[in-house]
């Protein structure tokens, strides 16, 4: 489960480990969440920061109370024109799947070593390791662009991200289309429209299936067409 949302290089506890809360175990990469029971999930001991504790709460509260009515299948979504336009992902290079390795720019150090000073590699960030596409299932995990699927939709923008559209929701600007095609890979999957904050924000995207539930982070749009921005 953490294979599919979270890549080795993401530092933060709570993204880079599942974690137990609410008789389940959590899992995320910052743009979209699923929780399976714990007899269900792989060992964890791992608790939540305080910090998030309120939010799987509210959550989870919301879960309870949306309407049967409410819930939506993923089918429509996934037929989107956007969704049928493909091209190979550059990340993985149709893969799938990357590897961590060694920077060859700087030797793995982080460093050059340029006229007697030393300056930052800016291929690696400073850190000697760079992600590699993978052919090799073992030691990989998924591709954070495609999410595994080794092509993305052409129809983008900021270069990484493609909005689809919910259905009957204008405040929404939309979900982005790998966790759209990735979660409804889950069985019996459902998603719930979000609750209204703003005339162009809106909550999380709940999401359900046959053994657990979770949430997507929608895609937002800036307000002023000349700053065309998306951001989780």
């Amino acid at each position: 489960m953490r294979r599919m949302h979270c890549g080795p290089s993401q530092f933060r506890h709570v993204l880079t480990e599942n974690f137990r809360a609410l008789g389940m175990v959590f899992a995320s990469d910052r743009g979209a969440m699923i929780a399976i029971p714990e007899d269900d999930a792989p060992l964890c001991t791992a608790t939540p920061v305080k910090s998030m504790e309120a939010t799987l709460d509210q959550l989870h509260l919301q879960l309870v109370e949306t309407p049967k009515s409410a819930w939506r299948g993923f089918a429509p979504l996934l037929e989107h024109p956007k969704l049928q336009d493909l091209e190979e992902c550059p990340e993985c290079k149709g893969s799938g799947w990357m590897t961590t390795a060694t920077c060859t720019h700087c030797k793995g150090i982080g460093e050059h070593l340029n006229r007697g000073e030393f300056n930052p590699c800016y291929e690696c960030g400073e850190s000697g390791e760079v992600d590699r596409p993978s052919a090799d299932i073992a030691g990989a995990f998924a591709c954070d662009l495609c999410k595994g699927a080794g092509d993305i939709p052409k129809d983008r923008f900021l270069k990484r991200f493609c909005n689809i559209p919910l259905p009957d929701t204008p405040h929404c600007f939309g979900v982005d289309a790998k966790y759209v095609r990735l979660l409804a890979q889950l069985p019996g999957a459902q998603w719930a429209p979000p609750q209204r904050i703003g005339e162009y924000d809106c909550g999380a995207i709940l999401l359900r299936f046959d053994t657990g539930w979770g949430a997507i982070m929608p895609l937002r749009e800036s307000v002023l067409p000349k700053h065309h921005q998306a951001r989780h």
